[in-house]
């Protein structure tokens, strides 16, 4: 009976995290529908898409503090970032190929370049960071500055992308089924403008943090019902799970037709959770509590290990994707690769 209704808290913060997602992704749709494709992905979508990583991250470290805290958010963050570049572009390319499975098709190279620059650079200057074991407001800073850097390349090489300004329109399912999917719009009439796309994302947002707070105390009580520790529940309850958005907003963005901002969401997404998601929280954490010692962690070399592979992983992945069309094959390759990750992954733990 414990088991189930831990697992079942976890289905539902999974479920609410899932279903808002669809209206955040309306709200932040119309209000960035003038951004060229390849600029929404990366900011709009990959900023608020990530937002349950960074709540979780928040939560992990000021609830249970010190290393305890770091180690599971870290976890969340880096377990994450693996689903995100492998599952995510993966499932939103079988989206935007579903009429036609075995076609290739070019995604935009600058995209990918940047994106992929961006993903390594953070993660290695992660690893600088690891290996020097400290952590201080300032290391904190130099990741978010990296994030910076990025956005101001998004704005300077991809303004001259297309425009993707389709019509948004909301579908009314029927007061039942608006209710079991949580279609916020529903308050509104489902009118859409400015001020409600803005009530709506406040909304979302009240809801995705309440739901990431279920999520992180049933990681605690499975961890310790299990005897496990919460940093391997994190790897893969909390990381898959905070990913839900990420993979809602690329396949709504996949089956508009708009392939470049669901890739990009996925890689950006992961910028944002290593330089955001898990410096802002260290930021503000050391701020207050002064700077924290790796070396103090039985969890320093998963810690470490971990972070090689995802930086071999998000490499293998990049130029994957980079070289020649982007196909199915090319799709399974990839998960296959993730596959290998998880095994390797697993081994280190």
């Amino acid at each position: 009976m414990f088991y189930f209704l831990i697992f079942l808290k976890i289905f539902i913060s999974i479920y609410l995290i899932g279903t808002v997602s669809s209206s955040f992704d309306v709200s932040a749709s119309y209000l960035s529908k003038k951004l060229p494709s390849g600029v929404k992905g990366p900011t709009i979508n990959a900023i608020a898409s990530s937002l349950p990583e960074l709540i979780i991250s928040f939560i992990f470290l000021f609830y249970y503090g010190d290393i305890k805290g770091f180690s599971s958010s870290y976890a969340t963050i880096i377990g994450s970032a693996a689903f995100n570049i492998s599952i995510i572009p993966s499932i939103s390319l079988m989206f935007f190929l579903r009429s036609d499975l075995f076609r290739k098709i070019e995604i935009d190279k600058l995209i990918i370049l940047q994106d992929s620059i961006f993903n390594l650079i953070s993660i290695f200057m992660l690893g600088i960071i690891f290996y020097f074991g400290i952590i201080s407001y300032f290391t904190s800073i130099l990741l978010i500055f990296i994030y910076i850097i990025y956005i101001y390349f998004i704005f300077k090489f991809r303004t001259k992308l297309n425009i993707y300004n389709k019509e948004i329109k909301i579908r009314d399912y029927g007061n039942l089924k608006n209710i079991l999917f949580i279609k916020i719009f529903s308050l509104f009439n489902n009118k859409i403008n400015r001020r409600n796309c803005l009530f709506v994302l406040i909304i979302s947002l009240i809801i995705i943090g309440m739901s990431c707070y279920i999520l992180t105390t049933s990681c605690e009580e499975l961890s310790l019902k299990l005897g496990i520790d919460l940093y391997y529940i994190s790897f893969f309850i909390a990381a898959i799970a905070s990913s839900i958005p990420d993979t809602f907003l690329s396949v709504y963005d996949a089956k508009n037709g708009n392939i470049e901002d669901a890739f990009s969401n996925a890689f950006a997404s992961n910028i944002f959770d290593i330089c955001i998601g898990l410096s802002l929280p260290l930021f503000i954490y050391t701020l207050i509590n002064g700077q924290l010692n790796l070396f103090d962690s039985e969890f320093l070399y998963p810690i470490f290990n971990s972070l090689i592979l995802l930086f071999n992983l998000t490499l293998v992945i990049s130029l994957i994707y980079y070289f020649g069309k982007v196909s199915l094959f090319k799709v399974i390759i990839v998960l296959m690769t993730y596959l290998i990750f998880i095994k390797y992954l697993v081994s280190i733990l």
